[in-house]
């Protein structure tokens, strides 16, 4: 299958960067061919600065890794090699796929994609139309072979071959289609929508850590949003996130927030608030009292450990994660009702403090807590030691009273009542 070979204005070797450019041509110079690939491509020609240069080569990991001294292998069912430059730069290489012969049928879940092929079959190992185009910088071409440019110019989302086989053999491709829909302001053909709408429930085979995967991917996208409202659309987001089947007011609130702050370059501390707010109900049900003393505070955090462990059997959470998640859960009641000044002083030393106050600025703007706490709480979280240790005592009356001075004993008198008793005779 010859592909289309097309001159393109926006893509020229001119507009492609240093380092990826070099990668290639070491490629080639090594005997290889070697492509840029996939979605930079899509965004230069969307008119989108890509974030990231793919390429793809019919170089296999080992002979790329003797191309590089600098390139790791990375993943299991789906190996490519990480190219690094001295800057911190990272590439990813991919050598050319082709079905793997030993499946057992068409759509049939891939556990092992490692089959090295031709271009030509790595066409048709690829997802969707606008992310198979290749670019040669040696003619300054691009290779179309499945009328990619044409789907990209008319902002179609279109599967390469049986959008259900394409789904069964790998259920991360719903939600790349439903965020690419999202992200890019496509539209998703018809057969492909209705091939999403007949096998949501696929998505529970996804594993804890990829799901993980495509989560961050989505959170990072400035359409977190319209993703997640779209998911629910489809009927994934309820088998994604079981038993949640729908967006709580709070939860549409952080994820606005996050698309805020990613839309300005911030990127930090979005997983654990998200998954804080979409299971937050849960923990809120069972912990909605005020939380009084250790013994409430323990059954609290046992509450919080519980649900984060039920999560985890679908979606990954490292161990810093978990306890961000877990603060955020405790530290709802403490800055809702101020309880006593030991529970304040432990949620001024929390890590998660500021997380946790996110959501509770959000609860707030919801008509959940009183807004007469705002002020409290970044007056405190702003002081010093000293105007600290003032607020806390104004606000839960432990001021200590001044401490009383002790009489000095009249030491003549002491002295003579001392001689007095040693000089007595008993006789």
């Amino acid at each position: 299958m010859d592909p289309k070979r097309i001159t393109f204005d926006g893509i020229t070797n001119a507009v492609i960067p240093e380092f990826p450019m070099r990668v290639v041509r070491t490629l080639h110079d090594n005997g290889y061919d070697a492509y840029l690939v996939g979605g930079c491509l899509r965004d230069l020609i969307l008119g989108n600065t890509p974030k990231d240069f793919d390429i793809a080569s019919n170089a296999n990991p080992g002979q790329i890794q003797s191309c590089f001294a600098n390139a790791r292998k990375i993943g299991r069912r789906f190996q490519i090699m990480h190219v690094n430059d001295d800057s911190g730069q990272v590439l990813e290489v991919a050598t050319f796929r082709k079905a793997p012969e030993d499946a057992d049928e068409p759509g049939t879940l891939l556990s092992f994609d490692n089959v090295f092929g031709t271009i030509e079959e790595d066409v048709h190992r690829r997802d969707f139309t606008m992310n198979a185009l290749y670019y040669d910088i040696r003619s300054e071409e691009l290779l179309d072979f499945v009328g990619s440019l044409a789907d990209i110019e008319q902002k179609k989302i279109v599967a390469i071959g049986d959008p259900i086989d394409r789904f069964r053999e790998d259920p991360g491709r719903l939600l790349r289609a439903i965020r690419f829909q999202s992200k890019l302001n496509f539209s998703i053909e018809t057969e492909l929508a209705e091939s999403i709408q007949r096998l949501p429930h696929l998505i529970a085979g996804l594993s804890a850590r990829r799901t993980a995967f495509e989560i961050g991917k989505i959170l990072r996208s400035g359409s977190v949003e319209p993703i997640m409202t779209t998911m629910v659309d489809y009927g994934v987001f309820s088998y994604l996130f079981d038993p949640i089947e729908a967006i709580s007011p709070l939860l549409r609130e952080v994820l606005q927030k996050i698309d805020a702050e990613v839309q300005q370059g911030q990127f930090e501390n979005h997983f654990e608030l998200f998954i804080a707010a979409l299971f937050f109900e849960i923990y809120f049900d069972e912990h909605r009292e005020p939380i009084h003393d250790n013994e409430e505070a323990a059954e609290a955090r046992n509450t919080a450990n519980a649900i984060i462990e039920d999560i985890r059997r679908h979606v990954a959470i490292s161990l810093p994660e978990r306890k961000a998640i877990a603060s955020i859960f405790q530290l709802q009641s403490i800055l809702e009702y101020r309880p006593n000044v030991t529970f304040v002083r432990q949620a001024l030393s929390n890590p998660s403090l500021n997380l946790a106050f996110d959501v509770f600025r959000l609860r707030i703007s919801l008509g959940e807590v009183s807004s007469e706490l705002i002020d409290w709480w970044v007056n405190i979280m702003t002081a010093d030691q000293a105007e600290t240790r003032i607020l806390l005592d104004d606000y839960f009356g432990v001021r200590k009273k001044p401490r009383k001075r002790r009489r000095r004993r009249n030491r003549s008198h002491s002295r003579g009542r001392r001689s007095n008793f040693q000089g007595s005779n008993p006789h």
